[in-house]
C-alpha cells in the first residue's frame, strides 16, 4: 500500500501535486547524518545537536 501526501499550490489552476510517503533507507542507517545529506538540513541538525547533547 502506498500513501500519497498531495501538496497543493494557492491560488492556482494546476492540480495538486503527489508526493509518496516511504521510509528512507540512508535516514534508516545513518540516523541524522542521513537527514542532512538527504536534503533536510534543519531537521538534521536539530537532531544532530541533540544527540550531541544527549551523549554529554
Amino acid at each position: 500500500m502506498k500513501l500519497y501526501t498531495p501538496f497543493f499550490a494557492p491560488e492556482s489552476d494546476r492540480p495538486p501535486v503527489l508526493v509518496v510517503e516511504r521510509p528512507s533507507l540512508r535516514v534508516l542507517v545513518f540516523g541524522w547524518l542521513g537527514l542532512v545529506f538527504h536534503g533536510a538540513w534543519m531537521p538534521g541538525l536539530l537532531a544532530g545537536a541533540a544527540t550531541v547533547a544527549l551523549h554529554l
